[in-house]
């Protein structure tokens, strides 16, 4: 329901973690998450400017997280190749860890930013109501 919180949502997307059968291109997660904005956009009365922001926004996620998604299957294929050595190089596998650590960070970091960059386009009344609203679905 949170437009800002889109982008960590697309970062398990696009590690194949949302169910989709296909891989998406950053075309197809950008309209995914323009999509999943609208709701939350109409709910606060988003204006057609905040609305064009926005999707700005999400456009730039998507791109950046594309880039992403390849850095991890370059990770995958390389932890998949140092299990599948005769014999295991400890250090290798440090090496893939602290490199899958450092892309997590970015990919939380640009999560971030993103939440930060929409809510400067929000109102802060606009900003309170979702915060509202968060509150009232929470688990």
């Amino acid at each position: 329901m949170l437009v800002p919180m889109l982008p960590l949502f697309a970062a398990g997307c696009r590690l194949g973690r949302c169910g989709h059968a296909r891989e998406m291109s950053k075309e197809d997660l950008a309209e995914l998450l323009k999509d999943r904005s609208e709701h939350v956009l109409d709910e606060v009365d988003a204006t057609e400017a905040q609305v064009r922001s926005v999707h700005g926004i999400l456009d730039g996620v998507a791109a950046d997280l594309t880039a992403m998604r390849k850095e991890h299957q370059d990770l995958r294929a390389q932890l998949i190749k140092a299990l599948g050595a005769d014999r295991v190089d400890r250090q290798e596998l440090e090496r893939l860890r602290r490199q899958a650590l450092d892309l997590i960070d970015r990919a939380s970091a640009r999560g971030l930013g993103a939440l930060a960059d929409t809510s400067d386009v929000l109102t802060a009344e606009q900003r309170r109501d979702l915060v509202a609203q968060w509150r009232r679905h929470a688990h």
